[in-house]
């Protein structure tokens, strides 16, 4: 079970740093707005808005008539309504919490895979939807941060995607798919510096002392150096969801 304090805190911290290092995540929102079959919808409720890089894409590509965020860090609202003024915001864990309210499209991007029990998330949020209501989101799959994983074995466990397919197959599935994304650092620091800025600090309290770090860094340069750049995995998958 994800530690939500911990979730919560380490996001918190990395608001300030989260866009300019989440560029993968800036990749998944677009194409996750691009995945709908209409862009007009009369209520929005987005989930783990956090510093509003899915937010900046549904104000530029959806028509709304009122749009709701929500995230687990309140601080986020200070980001959220230099986006859209005219917001609301429901702070608290999604898993927890009831806006008593339904929506037309639930929107949510590289958030849902923190939920404990993501199956029964699903269930929540479909039943949040109007008739004919749309949830579409992105989490990750079981390659996820694989560098990391395979050298650490730390990391949150990950549906392959045929497990995530089969856990849709009760729903009105409107699309799929996976991808792949690797991004590129020029030394293995780099990328758990890059963890820290987006709020993935997979890595728990005293994970690292000098010997561990060096040990760390030869092990990532042997195996997944090349032209002097060390890569690092991300695998999104998307979902788009029709209520009945």
């Amino acid at each position: 079970m994800p530690d939500k304090n911990l979730i919560k805190t380490r996001f918190k911290k990395s608001l300030k740093t989260y866009n300019d290092n989440a560029g993968i995540q800036n990749i998944m929102a677009e194409r996750l707005v691009g995945m709908l079959d209409k862009n007009e919808f009369g209520s929005v409720f987005e989930i783990g808005c956090g510093s509003g890089i899915l937010t900046a894409h549904i104000k530029n590509k959806i028509i709304y008539g009122v749009y709701t965020g929500n995230d687990i860090v309140c601080e986020s609202k200070a980001y959220i309504t230099k986006i859209i003024p005219e917001c609301l915001f429901a702070a608290g864990d999604i898993e927890k919490i009831n806006t008593g309210l339904k929506y037309d499209l639930i929107i949510s991007n590289a958030c849902l895979q923190w939920c404990g029990d993501f199956e029964k998330t699903l269930d929540k949020l479909m039943s949040m939807l109007n008739p004919k209501g749309v949830l579409a989101f992105s989490v990750f799959g079981d390659r996820n941060l694989e560098e990391v994983k395979n050298i650490m074995d730390v990391g949150l466990t990950y549906y392959c995607f045929k497990d995530f397919q089969a856990v849709l197959n009760k729903y009105n599935v409107l699309a799929v798919k996976e991808e792949i994304e690797k991004i590129y650092f020029n030394d293995p620091r780099d990328v758990l510096r890059h963890l820290k800025y987006t709020g993935v600090n997979i890595f728990s309290s005293g994970s690292f002392n000098k010997r561990k770090l060096k040990e760390f860094e030869e092990i990532y340069k042997k195996n997944y150096l090349q032209d002097n750049k060390v890569s690092l995995t991300y695998h999104p998958f998307y979902a788009v969801l029709r209520a009945g």
